[in-house]
């Protein structure tokens, strides 16, 4: 009969603990990672990278051990993410967008006509503000595609976990 006595099972312990929270904290960041990639990516269809907030808004916390958290902070990730019911959105944030990416979407023309809104004095060009309306009507008739990029970075990071935390439990003891 072979007898096994483990002594310092508290110390155990603790390494364990200590490398598992190193291995989530790899995991967290290649989550991260793997998000911010497909946001950037030229085939990840959301109307062409518009400015980075998105990608800006990215939280990786790390603080609590042995619980990690990746997500974003811009208030319509979760509507890219899983996409919208139909909906009529301010036709102000559609003209602004459009205006950044004018150059990008070959069926929008600027007309060089001014339209200036009795209600707020503000100026738009007519040919943007008519392909803003046709966007805002798009949405408010067929709402908007799901564009999944957070999903497909947990999955990615899933698929990682084993080779981190086994890489992680076999480094030495520094």
């Amino acid at each position: 009969m072979l007898k096994i006595k483990i002594k310092n099972l508290g110390t155990l312990t603790k390494f364990l603990e200590k490398r598992i929270d190193d291995a989530l904290n790899d995991i967290a960041d290649v989550v991260g990672a793997k998000a911010d990639s497909i946001l950037r990516d030229s085939d990840f269809k959301i109307g062409s990278f518009n400015n980075g907030d998105l990608a800006r808004s990215l939280v990786i916390d790390k603080d609590t051990p042995l619980v990690k958290e990746v997500g974003y902070e811009a208030f319509y990730a979760t509507y890219i993410e899983y996409g919208t019911n139909p909906h009529f959105p301010p036709i102000d944030v559609i003209y602004d967008w459009i205006r950044k990416k004018q150059n990008d979407i070959d069926w929008v023309q600027a007309t060089g006509k001014i339209y200036i809104s009795p209600k707020t004095g503000k100026e738009y060009d007519k040919g943007l503000l008519n392909a803003a309306y046709a966007i805002v009507n798009h949405i408010g008739n067929e709402g908007t595609d799901a564009k999944p990029f957070i999903r497909p970075a947990l999955e990615y990071g899933r698929n990682k976990t084993k080779q981190i935390l086994k890489e992680n439990l076999e480094r030495q003891k520094n």
